[in-house]
């Protein structure tokens, strides 16, 4: 079993060694197009934030003064030789970890929000789901694995495969209504579940607008309602029944 060290120096060290390949190639190319140091000093920024979005900033901040050093030898004149300019290469030793700290963490922070919010949809007690302007599924969560159903089952407008057939062509034009005219939809319907049973579900969505009030996106949730129906069925029939008992006595 290999030791959680070995394991934690192995990636590193294969960054650095990414790292190194990379500032040579991003050098060899620059010299032969004559690049600029502004622009050579750029590319090398991208690589070192590159590298630093592979999971370690320790092999980032040993390639960040290697980058400068091949600024100063490959780009600054007099050329294959290292003209120190202690002010800009100070600046470029700040500059470089700062913005790659900074770039790093926004775009890690990004992800951990957008991983909590898929989280967050995948628990709602709902079969949520989202659709493209044109009224296109291409989103569902985890929920609807539980009833036997796949985004490829939904994606598009298959979706309207795995209602009842005798409400089809209903649901699919008052969908269709709700798309054309931008308003709120909301629909009761049958879907049917792994076990080949048509559930009724409270459909809703809402459409989400830019600030020039065009749909970006549709977002929408299916409520199971059937235990529900079924109780409130069962509750008017027994009132019937009693209503019925009590008028011929």
């Amino acid at each position: 079993m290999r030791s959680p060290q070995k394991a934690i120096f192995r990636g590193p060290a294969a960054q650095f060694f990414y790292g190194i390949i990379a500032l040579t190639l991003v050098s060899f190319v620059c010299f032969q197009l004559k690049a600029d140091n502004a622009t050579v000093a750029f590319i090398y920024l991208v690589v070192i934030v590159l590298l630093s979005l592979m999971g370690s900033y320790f092999a980032s901040a040993v390639l960040i003064p290697l980058a400068v050093a091949a600024l100063d030898y490959f780009f600054s004149p007099p050329i294959f030789n290292f003209n120190v300019e202690l002010p800009r290469d100070i600046a470029l030793l700040i500059v470089f970890p700062l913005v790659s700290f900074i770039v790093t963490g926004l775009i890690r922070r990004a992800g951990r929000a957008e991983s909590e919010l898929r989280r967050a949809i995948d628990t709602l007690p709902a079969l949520a789901w989202s659709a493209l302007p044109d009224g296109s599924v291409d989103f569902i969560n985890r929920r609807w694995k539980e009833i036997g159903l796949s985004l490829a089952d939904l994606r598009g407008s298959e979706w309207i495969n795995v209602l009842h057939p005798d409400e089809r062509l209903r649901v699919a034009d008052r969908w269709r209504t709700a798309v054309e005219s931008g308003n709120p939809y909301e629909n009761v319907e049958h879907i049917r579940t792994a076990d080949g049973e048509y559930r009724r579900f409270l459909s809703r969505a809402q459409p989400v607008r830019d600030e020039l009030g065009k749909i970006k996106k549709w977002y929408g949730a299916e409520i199971d309602m059937e235990d529900q129906k079924r109780a409130e069925d069962a509750l008017r029939e027994s009132e019937q029944r009693f209503r019925d008992y009590t008028a011929s006595g």
